[in-house]
């Protein structure tokens, strides 16, 4: 049997979506780029969405600073700073563009 007192304490916290507001950031974006005879496209995207969405979130996602100041969640951070205070192992989980590589710049940034 494992004795519970070997077992470190681990929180595990998502940045998109807990900690940060992705699809809001994402959908603000969007907004300063659409042409007011578009219609409005509301984050979470379903796949269906035209081809020309699909390339400005891309070309959005691509930015490093984008994720870096992606607008944060209160609560979520009120939550890590008591995990943190209760000595939990912290781990932050999240997934970014893999072909664009200086996006991660900006998670790494705003996960800290």
């Amino acid at each position: 049997m494992v004795n519970m007192t070997e077992i470190e304490p681990i929180a595990l916290f998502d940045l998109d979506g807990t900690l940060c507001d992705y699809d809001k950031s994402l959908f603000n974006e969007l907004e300063l780029i659409r042409s007011p005879d578009e219609e409005v496209y509301h984050p979470p995207l379903k796949e269906d969405v035209p081809n020309y969405i699909k390339r400005r979130v891309n070309l959005i996602r691509t930015s490093s600073s984008w994720w870096e100041g992606l607008e944060k969640f209160q609560l979520g951070w009120d939550v890590l700073s008591i995990a943190k205070s209760l000595d939990f192992n912290i781990m932050i989980l999240t997934q970014g563009p893999k072909y664009y590589p200086d996006s991660w710049k900006g998670k790494e940034r705003m996960g800290r």
